[in-house]
C-alpha cells in the first residue's frame, strides 16, 4: 500500500518492506523490523496493512497486530494470548468513529485505539511496547456476531469480540480474511463462505447461491460492484444492482415451475413435488400442497403449471389431471385441504396437464404437451363446467399449444407449438397461419408488451406483430438467434418498455423503449448471465409483480432483478494482455498495456499473435471485440467473442494493431489498445551471398560431421577398451573366488565331516558342532558359486540364467511334494542381461521360489520367465495355502523382494489370500 509520504510499503512471508524510488527511477526495498518478541523479522508473516489518521501504520502479522507510531516506535497487541499464531489477515479502519476493524484467525475484533501521543516519545522507550486491551476486552466476546445489536467500543482503548465460528459453513474456518467498506459506507465481512455487512448499527448475513464456496477476499469497483476472493481460485462478483437468487436452502423445491402473485398481492412460487412458497420481502415460506396420491405417483415435471383464480381457488396441472383447491384462506390450508381432481371423465381433453391460463371472464383453459384431436379445455365459471375444443373447431389436431395472451378488448390468442396462432372470440376460433402472415415454424413462447404489440419466438428469431387486427399480420424480426445467442425461451417486459428473454446464454435485455411500429429498431442492451446473480440452469418461467421486479424461474432455483432508469456505465476499456512473435511470449505487463511499440519482425518470423481483454464492471456486459491492422487494412472486423488474432506472413512495411471492446448494446471503448510494429524486409537476397552461406554452412556440416565421427570414434574404442578390462577384472575375480575360496570352503566341508566320523565313537559331544560346520561350509560353497556365476561375465546371458533358475527349482522342489511347471525361454534365446540386473533377478527369483518350498504347502507351481516389447515379466504362481498380504509379515523375505524389484525399477505384485494361493509377478523395462 501507499503511505501518506508517497511511499510503497509492502508485507511478505519475510516480513515488511518499505519501496522508495532512487533518483534513476530503480525501486529500492528496506527491510521494517516489527521486533516481535521471539520472533525474527524473517520469520514474520505479514499479511494486511492500513493508515490511520494519525499516519500511524497498522500491521497485521501472524504473530498479532504491530503500530509503527509516526515516530518511528511500534507499539504490539497481541489478539489472543497463549496461541501458537495470533493471524491478523484483514484490516480497516473507519475514521468517522475512529474504530479499526480487525479480521483474526479467531474471530472479528473492533478497537478504538487511543492516540499516537499516548504511548509517549520514543526516546522514552527503545523497546517494543506491548498493549494487552485486545487481549483483555475477550472477557466480552459476543456469542454470535448476528446476535442482537452490538456495542460497538466507545472509549479509547476498548475493543470487542465477535464470535464467526455459529455463522460458517460446516468445515470452514471462523478467521475473518477479508474486510472492506462499500461507497456506501455499509462495512464488508467475509469468512468461511460467509458475506456480512455492517450497517445503520447492526450486521446483517447475505445470502447468495453462489456463496458456497470459501471466501478469502473482498473489494469494491467504481460501480459499486463488490468482489470476492473464492480460496480455490477465481472471483466472484456481486453487483450493486444485480439479481437476488433464492435457491433450495431457502425452502424452494429444485425447479420452480411457475410464478405468480396471490390475491392479496403475494408473490408465489411453485416448485418441485408442488411445494408451495410465499415471499415475505425477505425470505421463502413454504409449504406441500396436499396433491392426491394419483397425481403424486405421475411424478413432478417442471414444466406443470398452476395459478390462484380470482375466486381464490388454487388449479394445479398434474399428470393425473387437473387439481382444485377451493376455500384456500392462506398457503398453509394448502397442506391438509382435500382437493378435487378432474379427469377426462369429467371433461377434459386428456388428463395430462402442463398449461394453465385465466382470461379475463374468470375461466380457466388448460392444455396437454401431447394432445389428440381435442387441444384445448376450458372451464367455464359460470356453469362449472368443462368444454373441450377440436380440430371441428377449427383448431389443428395434435399441435400443443404453448402460451396465452388476453388482449384488452378480452380477445384471446393461442399460440402453437408446431405453428399457428388461434384466435378465440364470441365462442369461436379462427386459425392464423403462415398464410396469413405469420413467421414459419412453430411458436414457442409470446408476451404483449404495454402498447399491445404481440412479441413471439419461433426458430428462426425474436418477431414482433404490431397489430393484431388487421387481415394480414405484419411479423417484424427483431433478432435472430444468432444475435440472440441461442434460442429465446420465456419472455417478460418492465415498467420501462424493455423486454426480457431467456437464451442459452442467459437473460437477454432487448431495450425497447426507442421502437417505432413496423421498424425493428429495438436493440440488445445486455446479457445478463449467473455472473449477475442470475440462477443457474435452464429458464422455465417469468413474471413482473406490481412492484416493477422481474422474477426469473429456472431448474436450479428463482431471481428476482429491478429494473431502473438505465444509467450510463463507465467507458469501456480496452487492454493488450499478450503478445507472441514467432512463438516467442514478450513481456507485457500483467494489467494488460493500452499501447505497445518499438516491436520488430526478422523475416521469416514475422507471426504475431495478439491477446486483448476487456473491463467493464457494469451488469450485463458481455464484451465483445473488433480489430483492424491499419497497413493491411483500415476496415474493423466483425464484433467477435475470440480475444486473440493471429497475423501470419505479412509483408515487409509498418502496422498499426488496433482493438476496440463492443458491449452488448453496441456500445464501443472510446480509445482502441494499439500496438504498432515494423516486418523488416530482407537484407541478402543477392545470388553471391546465398552462394557464399551455402559454401561455409557446406564446409561447416563436414568439418563438424569430421570431427563428429573422429569423437565418436574415440568414445566407442574407449567405452571398448573400459568394457575388456571390467570383464577382465570380473573373470579373475570369479576364478579366485571359485579356485581359491571355494576350494577351501570344500576342503572345510571334507574334513570336518571326516572328522565327524572318525570321532563319533571316541567323542559323541563332537559329531554335533562337526556337522554343523560341514552343512555350513556347503551351504557357503553354494553361496560362493552364486556369487561367482553372478560376477562370470561369461554368464551374462538370458540362457544362462534361465539354466541357473532350471537348476535351482529342480533342487528346492526335490524336498518337497511340489510338481513345478517351468515356461521359460528356450536355450537360444540369445539376450544379454548385465551382471547386477542378472544377479538380483535370480535373488529375487530364489527368494521366491524358498517361500513357496516352505511355507506355501502347495501341490503344483508354475514359473514364467518371458520378454515381450522389452518388457521382462517373471512369474510365479502356486496353489498353495495362501496369506493376506495387509498383515504384518514375521520376516523379511517379501521386504526384501519388493526393494530388489524397486532398485532394478520395475513394478512387483502380490497377490494372494488364504486358501486361494499365492501370484508374484515382476515387471521390468529392460533399456536398450
Amino acid at each position: 500500500m501507499r503511505g501518506p509520504d508517497g511511499a510503497i510499503w509492502v508485507g511478505t512471508d519475510g516480513g515488511l518492506f518499505r519501496m522508495a524510488v532512487s533518483a534513476n527511477g530503480t525501486p529500492a526495498f528496506t527491510r521494517v523490523g516489527l521486533r516481535r518478541r521471539g520472533h525474527p523479522d524473517e520469520m514474520v508473516q505479514v499479511w494486511s496493512l492500513v493508515y490511520d489518521p494519525e499516519s500511524s501504520l497498522w500491521v497485521g502479522t501472524r504473530f498479532g497486530l504491530v503500530r509503527i507510531l509516526p515516530g518511528g516506535r511500534i507499539v504490539s497487541y497481541a489478539i489472543r494470548r497463549n496461541s501458537e499464531t495470533d493471524n491478523v489477515f484483514s484490516l480497516l479502519y473507519a475514521p468517522e468513529d475512529g474504530l479499526l476493524w480487525i479480521g483474526h484467525q479467531s474471530g472479528l475484533a473492533i478497537f478504538k485505539p487511543p492516540a499516537a501521543s499516548s504511548y509517549g516519545r520514543q526516546e522514552e522507550a527503545s523497546l517494543p511496547l506491548e498493549d494487552e486491551s485486545i487481549s483483555r476486552a475477550i472477557t466480552r466476546r459476543f456469542d454470535s456476531i448476528l446476535g442482537g445489536n452490538p456495542a460497538l467500543p466507545r472509549a479509547l482503548g476498548e475493543a470487542v469480540h465477535f464470535d464467526t465460528s455459529q455463522s460458517i459453513q460446516a468445515g470452514a474456518f471462523p478467521s475473518v480474511p477479508g474486510i472492506a467498506r462499500s461507497q456506501s459506507g455499509a462495512i464488508h465481512i467475509i469468512f468461511g463462505g460467509t458475506v456480512l455487512e455492517y450497517s445503520t448499527g447492526r450486521f446483517t448475513q447475505l445470502r447468495d447461491h453462489r456463496f458456497q464456496d470459501l471466501l478469502n477476499a473482498v473489494a469494491d469497483d467504481d460501480e459499486g460492484n463488490w468482489w470476492l476472493g473464492i480460496q480455490a481460485g477465481g472471483l466472484l462478483r456481486l453487483a450493486r444492482r444485480g439479481f437476488v437468487t433464492f435457491g433450495q436452502a431457502d425452502g424452494l423445491g429444485r425447479a420452480v415451475a411457475a410464478v405468480f402473485e396471490s390475491r392479496a398481492g403475494e408473490l408465489i412460487a411453485v416448485s418441485q413435488d408442488w411445494r408451495v412458497s410465499r415471499f415475505d420481502g425477505q425470505r421463502f415460506h413454504t409449504v406441500r400442497a396436499s396433491i392426491p396420491t394419483v397425481a403424486r405417483r405421475t411424478g413432478w415435471r417442471g414444466n406443470l403449471g398452476a395459478l390462484q383464480d380470482r375466486a381464490g381457488d388454487w388449479w394445479f396441472a398434474t399428470a393425473a389431471g387437473l387439481v382444485r383447491f377451493s376455500g384456500i384462506r392462506r398457503i398453509e390450508d394448502l397442506a391438509t385441504s382435500v382437493p378435487h381432481v378432474y379427469t377426462s371423465r369429467d371433461g377434459l381433453a386428456q388428463d395430462s396437464i402442463t398449461r394453465l391460463f385465466e382470461d379475463s371472464r374468470g375461466d380457466i383453459w388448460s392444455a396437454g404437451l401431447i394432445p389428440g384431436h381435442a387441444v384445448l379445455t376450458r372451464w367455464d365459471r359460470t356453469s362449472g363446467r368443462f368444454q373441450t375444443y377440436s380440430d371441428a373447431d377449427g383448431l389443428q389436431p395434435f399441435n400443443a399449444p404453448t402460451s396465452f395472451y388476453d388482449d384488452p378488448r378480452g380477445v384471446l390468442w393461442v399460440t402453437f407449438r408446431d405453428g399457428g396462432i388461434a384466435r378465440y372470440e364470441a365462442g369461436r376460433f379462427r386459425m392464423l397461419t403462415q398464410a396469413d402472415g405469420l413467421p414459419p415454424g412453430g411458436i414457442g413462447t409470446t408476451v404483449a408488451d404495454h402498447s399491445g404489440r404481440l412479441w413471439c419466438t419461433t426458430v428462426f428469431g425474436l418477431y414482433r406483430i404490431d397489430s393484431l387486427d388487421k387481415a394480414q399480420l405484419q411479423p417484424v424480426l427483431i433478432a435472430t438467434p444468432k444475435e440472440l445467442g441461442g434460442s429465446v425461451g420465456r419472455m417478460v417486459e418492465d415498467t420501462f418498455g424493455s423486454i426480457y428473454a431467456f437464451t442459452s446464454q442467459g437473460v437477454v435485455h432487448i431495450e425497447n423503449a426507442s421502437t417505432v411500429n413496423g421498424t425493428a429498431t429495438a436493440r440488445i442492451a445486455d446479457i445478463y448471465t449467473v455472473n449477475d446473480g442470475l440462477a443457474g440452469g435452464e429458464g422455465v418461467s417469468t413474471y413482473a409483480d406490481r412492484r416493477g421486479r422481474l422474477w426469473f424461474s429456472t431448474t436450479q432455483g428463482l431471481s428476482y432483478y429491478q429494473p431502473r432508469e438505465r444509467e450510463e456505465p463507465s467507458a469501456l476499456q480496452v487492454r493488450i494482455g499478450g503478445l507472441r512473435i514467432a512463438g516467442v511470449e514478450q513481456p507485457i505487463s500483467p494489467a494488460g498495456e493500452v499501447s505497445l511499440s518499438g516491436l520488430e519482425l526478422i523475416p521469416g518470423r514475422s507471426q504475431l499473435e495478439i491477446d486483448f481483454f476487456g473491463i467493464s464492471f457494469a451488469m450485463g456486459q458481455a464484451l465483445s471485440y473488433e480489430y483492424r491492422l491499419v497497413g493491411a487494412s483500415d476496415n474493423w472486423s466483425a464484433p467477435s467473442r475470440l480475444r486473440s488474432v493471429v497475423f501470419a506472413n505479412l509483408a515487409p512495411g509498418r502496422y498499426e494493431f488496433e482493438v476496440r471492446a463492443v458491449s452488448a448494446g453496441g456500445a464501443r471503448s472510446p480509445q482502441p489498445a494499439r500496438a504498432t510494429f515494423r516486418v523488416l524486409p530482407p537484407i541478402y537476397l543477392r545470388w553471391w551471398f546465398l552462394t557464399l552461406a551455402a559454401l561455409v554452412l557446406a564446409t561447416g556440416v563436414v568439418a563438424f560431421e569430421r570431427y563428429h565421427a573422429a569423437h565418436r570414434r574415440e568414445i566407442h574404442r574407449a567405452r571398448e577398451q573400459r568394457l575388456a578390462e571390467l570383464e577382465q577384472v570380473r573373470q579373475q575375480i570369479a576364478a579366485d573366488l571359485h579356485d581359491e575360496i571355494g576350494s577351501s570352503l570344500t576342503q572345510i566341508s571334507i574334513l570336518s565331516e571326516v572328522a565327524r566320523r572318525q570321532g563319533a565313537e571316541t567323542v559323541p559331544e563332537l559329531s554335533h558342532p562337526l556337522s554343523t560346520i560341514a552343512a555350513s561350509s556347503r551351504e557357503l560353497v553354494d553361496a560362493m558359486s552364486d556369487i561367482v556365476w553372478a560376477i562370470n561375465p561369461a554368464k551374462d546371458h538370458l540362457s544362462d540364467l534361465t539354466q541357473r533358475m532350471r537348476r535351482l527349482a529342480g533342487d528346492a522342489f526335490a524336498s518337497c511334494d511340489a510338481t513345478p511347471r517351468l515356461e521359460l525361454p528356450p536355450p537360444d534365446a540369445e539376450v544379454k542381461l548385465a551382471a547386477s540386473l542378472r544377479r538380483e533377478l535370480f535373488l529375487i527369483y530364489k527368494e521366491a521360489i524358498n517361500n513357496m518350498v516352505k511355507h506355501s504347502g502347495c501341490s503344483e507351481a508354475v514359473i514364467r520367465l518371458a520378454i515381450q516389447g522389452g518388457v521382462l515379466r517373471l512369474e510365479l504362481r502356486d496353489n498353495g495355502k495362501g496369506f493376506d498380504p495387509s498383515l504384518p509379515a514375521d520376516g523379511h523375505g517379501l521386504i526384501s523382494l519388493r526393494r530388489r524389484a524397486a532398485a532394478l525399477g520395475g513394478m512387483l505384485a502380490i497377490d494372494s489370500a488364504p486358501g486361494a494361493g499365492t501370484a508374484i509377478t515382476l515387471d521390468l523395462r529392460l533399456s536398450t
